[in-house]
């Protein structure tokens, strides 16, 4: 089934139930080319994976009856599983992995091919590439195949590569005696006999770092085997994509820092989001909340505060910086500082190949829509889009979209007559 709206084309692989919702909905459907894609049930977490292209996805179905879970890709479902999360597919679109329990242990299934037993086990990561595998997995980082014994490594987030593979990072703890973060206060006058600030932010302030107790859990990040230094919470490793450069977000007592290149780079906060790089790796973006307003860091500076900061992207050429937010009760997607119209959720951001067009997936109501150089598309229940690097590396926009427990593959022409421009004000 064939459907125009705004220029763009859409072709769908669906089922006859959702091809009779569709054609009832938009009077424009063409042609009928109908294919089941499968059922995908309704519920959060990681449903759906998509390689770099968009062109290759896996979901999860469960078998309510069994009380099981299967993953299906390229046409093939897995083993009946108690649970799954994690869920990946590598960038070339050939392998899946995930992590999976049954009978009361978690194992890292790769290719239909279940890891030794474990206790417990995060999210895997690959390699860009899809010849490396890391997680965590009762503890320990565990990087192709190998454990890392040396540090108690923290299961909520996965370890990550840098984009050649040949780096990797993950978030780790221990116990020990831990710092503070505190700031001089610039109108009581200096003692001469203090000692000279840990370090200055760079909008001017002083900061002082105190001990503040023992045997308490500290965080710290572990790059290439190396111990970073330690403080309350360390989270968010990543690498810039010439995987020179590491960034992370760290707190020291009740105030946040972006730590680059092994340095506090950023003024103090309340609260920060991951940072995201330039494809040039010269410019670290993120979001961060002072007085319970959100400023978004990047590669403009702007004073312009929000109520929440949603999904943070730059283009993949670089000369383009765009991110949700919301003000009030309205969300909005703001590209090189113009502004989409408003929306009651954001939930998705992304680029076309060439940089020329963009895209996000919105909510009106009920009905969500993926939104293409400022035209709505089709309605639905539920759409599930590509995350993070995958989201900028599509030369067609690709997204799976749920209706009626229906899951169904969308693809989407970018209009060549628009760009990101159109519906910006």
């Amino acid at each position: 089934m064939t459907i125009h709206f705004g220029g763009v084309r859409a072709l769908l692989a669906t089922s006859a139930l959702s091809a009779g919702l569709f054609a009832s909905a938009f009077a424009t459907a063409g042609e009928s080319d109908v294919k089941t894609l499968g059922a995908v049930p309704l519920r959060g977490g990681d449903l759906v994976a998509f390689s770099a292209d968009g062109a290759h996805a896996a979901w999860t179905v469960a078998k309510k009856e069994e009380k099981k879970v299967v993953v299906v890709f390229d046409g093939k479902e897995s083993a009946d599983y108690d649970a799954v999360h994690g869920l990946t597919v590598s960038n070339d679109g050939k392998h899946v992995i995930y992590a999976a329990s049954h009978d009361g242990g978690w194992y890292i299934v790769l290719d239909g091919k279940e890891s030794e037993r474990y206790g417990s086990a995060s999210a895997p990561t690959l390699s860009r590439d899809g010849r490396r595998i890391a997680f965590v997995a009762d503890g320990h980082a565990v990087i192709d195949g190998a454990v890392k014994t040396q540090y108690t490594a923290l299961p909520q987030n996965p370890p990550v590569f840098s984009f050649d593979g040949k780096r990797v990072a993950y978030e780790a703890h221990s116990s020990g005696a831990y710092k503070a973060a505190s700031v001089r206060d610039p109108s009581k006058a200096a003692d001469p006999k203090a000692q000279p600030p840990a370090f200055t932010t760079p909008d001017g302030k002083q900061v002082d770092m105190s001990g503040s107790g023992s045997g308490i859990p500290t965080n710290f990040i572990v790059t290439d085997e190396k111990k970073g230094e330690r403080c309350n919470d360390a989270r968010w490793p990543v690498f810039s994509p010439d995987g020179k450069r590491l960034a992370y977000a760290a707190l020291f007592g009740k105030l946040w820092f972006v730590v680059l290149d092994d340095q506090k780079v950023s003024e103090l906060f309340e609260e920060v989001t991951p940072v995201v790089f330039s494809p040039d790796g010269k410019t670290a973006a993120f979001a961060a909340r002072n007085e319970k307003k959100w400023t978004v860091i990047g590669p403009a500076k702007t004073d312009e505060k929000w109520d929440q900061v949603g999904p943070i992207r730059f283009s993949p050429d670089g000369r383009h910086f765009a991110f949700a937010a919301r003000l009030d009760r309205a969300w909005c997607v703001v590209c090189d500082g113009r502004k989409s119209a408003p929306f009651d959720d954001i939930t998705w951001v992304g680029f076309s190949m060439d940089s020329s067009h963009l895209a996000f997936v919105a909510r009106t109501g009920a009905a969500w829509t993926m939104v293409t150089d400022g035209v709505a598309g089709p309605r639905h229940q539920t759409i599930y889009a590509p995350s993070g690097a995958c989201a900028q590396a599509m030369d067609k926009m690709r997204y799976v979209a749920v209706d009626l427990g229906v899951g169904k593959l969308v693809e989407l022409d970018w209009c060549m007559t628009s760009n990101w421009a159109a519906g910006m004000k």
